[in-house]
């Protein structure tokens, strides 16, 4: 394929942003024309410093400033959705997940419009789509001879509250011509939904990382991450709290902004937690840094508590740089996919504060431990080399 259409709903630097933006850049300089389109955020808001210069970029938030929005189209396509249901209830005794897509439509029919006008002029592009809204406008939108493939990043079971989600799922999914996922557990779960041509591809480690050091590391533990629910900072604070009981001389180091999820209020629930535990003055919340890298080295351990993942860039870049890092073995199974519980980093369950405080104990206690998991935990560079992954997507688009 010679040009190459990514969708994605928002570029920030979060993980399926930067893997959006690392195939952007690879595929330009192979000499591909390459669209990168935003559906729902202003260029002002977007975070385009890591797109290479070349890469073509439209924000469709700016796109529709200026034109006409329609307003009898959307009504015309919920009331025509709204009688089908009705009568798909009385003669079926059911509602199909064709209404929930026709809604869908209507209250996105600007953006989808515009989509549609786009791919009948770009019928030949494959189209990548990452996030789950710009896969549903993608699905909406795309030529009969578009190739499409489509990746969502996070765990799938947290979708299930919305039926929206789950009538995409099983009726429009299936209509990409793959879709790519982060592990198997993933890959599984989509299984059961509906049938899905599907193809694991992990995260890539960047390439730019600093080289572990050598020597004595500092007595602190530090988790590096987006400060959103989803981490269950609470547990990492209450598990630290345990394991300072033996080690007073460790500190906790938290290093992230605030996400949309929660956003700043959950940053100050989760310091306000802080405050309130047994060693408030040695947990330190840091900012986000362009130098994260750099200036987590020598931590004496990385420790996530996540509820769910898809595949934590956190993690593979804390055991690419020789961190020994302790993970919950949260879904959608990106943890477990590369840890091997031991050897190059230690696994714990979901929420268990015991089990956090003391996997961070072992490492405390066995400095040989922790050299096993460092030195173990840096294999993933070569494991999963840029190279290695981004040749593996362009497989898979020319295939």
């Amino acid at each position: 394929m010679n040009e190459i259409v990514f969708v994605i709903s928002q570029m920030t630097a979060c993980g399926a942003e930067r893997m959006a933006a690392l195939l952007c850049n690879e595929l330009c300089i192979s000499d591909r024309k390459v669209v990168l389109i935003v559906t729902h955020q202003k260029s002002s808001d977007s975070y385009l410093e890591m797109v290479h210069p070349k890469v073509e970029v439209i924000n469709l938030e700016d796109e529709l400033r200026n034109e006409k929005k329609h307003v009898f189209m959307p009504k015309a396509i919920m009331l025509y959705a709204r009688i089908v249901a009705k009568v798909e209830r009385l003669l079926l005794h059911k509602d199909k997940d064709s209404y929930s897509i026709r809604k869908y439509y209507s209250r996105n029919y600007d953006k989808i419009r515009w989509l549609k006008r786009f791919f009948n002029f770009h019928k030949n592009a494959a189209v990548i789509s990452f996030l789950y809204q710009s896969i549903f406008h993608t699905l909406l939108s795309v030529n009969k001879c578009n190739n499409v493939i489509i990746s969502e990043r996070a765990d799938p079971e947290q979708c299930l509250n919305s039926r929206t989600n789950i009538a995409f799922f099983r009726e429009m999914f299936p209509k990409a011509d793959v879709m790519v996922f982060q592990s198997e557990g993933a890959k599984e779960w989509y299984d059961k939904i509906a049938k899905i041509n599907g193809k694991v591809i992990y995260n890539p480690v960047r390439a730019d990382l600093p080289q572990p050091i050598k020597g004595i590391r500092d007595k602190s533990v530090v988790n590096f991450c987006r400060l959103a629910k989803q981490k269950n900072i609470h547990l990492l604070i209450d598990a630290f709290a345990l394991f300072w009981k033996q080690y007073k001389d460790y500190s906790l180091r938290i290093i992230g902004g605030w996400s949309t999820d929660g956003g700043q209020e959950y940053i100050e629930q989760v310091k306000k937690h802080a405050k309130e535990s047994i060693c408030p003055d040695r947990i330190v919340f840091l900012p986000q840094s362009l130098h994260i890298h750099d200036d987590v080295l020598r931590d004496g351990m990385f420790v996530s508590s996540s509820d769910y993942e898809g595949m934590s860039n956190s993690m593979l870049e804390a055991m690419a740089i020789g961190l020994p890092t302790i993970c919950t073995d949260c879904p959608a199974g990106g943890a477990r996919a590369v840890i091997k519980d031991h050897e190059n980093g230690i696994l714990t369950p979901v929420g268990d504060v015991q089990a956090l405080a003391a996997a961070m104990v072992e490492v405390a206690d066995d400095p040989e431990l922790a050299k096993k998991l460092s030195e173990n935990g840096v294999k993933v560079r070569e494991q999963l080399s840029t190279e290695k992954i981004v040749n593996q997507w362009i497989e898979l688009i020319d295939n």
